[in-house]
């Protein structure tokens, strides 16, 4: 899930770095909490700038995908305007991707998937037919890809390689600008709160 925000940053890692590194600090590579980090986006010419209007950042909301964490994908899609949809291209379709789409459709959220774990299947013919299967698993609830005419972009990426994660950013940045999603960095905050929990000696503490 993203938000898109506007804000002039220099320096610091690539977009495929940014995205690719999430799932180290994770147990076995999985999440299993959510969280949030920042994702830069440049302007049209790819330069790194001063000027507000021309570098943004989208601001990432990361849940988990196990079957388990349903009530954590529904905060995760509440607080925010586009769902990326993670499924992998050797699994296809789950229970919980369905759960995903259902939120999204009921929340009249901008939906995005993305066909992660291509790099497991060596064979060109392979990924074809797993990206079409895909497909075709989507289009049976509704979900019908740009590629069969339909408006639900696909993005195959690999979170090892980081192969296809610009490409990705970009789709989502391009999803924002449709729905004209900005936010003005010199008002007021807002914070949303993604967990609480209780803490001995601290009481209950939040992840905002």
């Amino acid at each position: 899930s993203m938000k898109k925000s506007k804000k002039s940053k220099k320096g610091g890692a690539s977009s495929e770095e940014e995205v690719s590194n999430e799932a180290g600090g994770e147990s076995g590579g999985i999440t299993q909490r959510v969280a949030a980090f920042h994702i830069n986006t440049f302007n049209d010419l790819g330069e790194d700038t001063d000027t507000a209007t021309d570098c943004n950042f989208m601001t990432v909301i990361d849940t988990p995908g196990h079957a388990a964490f349903a009530s954590m994908r529904a905060n995760g899609a509440a607080a925010t305007d586009v769902v990326i949809v993670v499924i992998a291209a050797e699994s296809g379709v789950q229970p919980q991707t369905i759960e995903v789409l259902d939120l999204a459709r009921t929340a009249n959220l901008s939906v995005v998937i993305a066909v992660t774990k291509m790099d497991k299947l060596g064979r060109e013919s392979e990924k074809e037919k797993a990206l079409e299967t895909i497909q075709n698993q989507l289009m049976e609830r509704g979900w019908v890809s740009e590629s069969y005419g339909g408006d639900t972009p696909i993005v195959c990426v690999s979170g090892v390689s980081g192969e296809g994660l610009d490409d990705l950013i970009d789709t989502v940045a391009l999803q924002a600008e449709l729905l004209e999603l900005s936010a003005n960095n010199k008002g007021a905050g807002e914070g949303v709160v993604l967990e609480s929990s209780m803490e001995k000696g601290h009481g209950v503490v939040a992840d905002v």
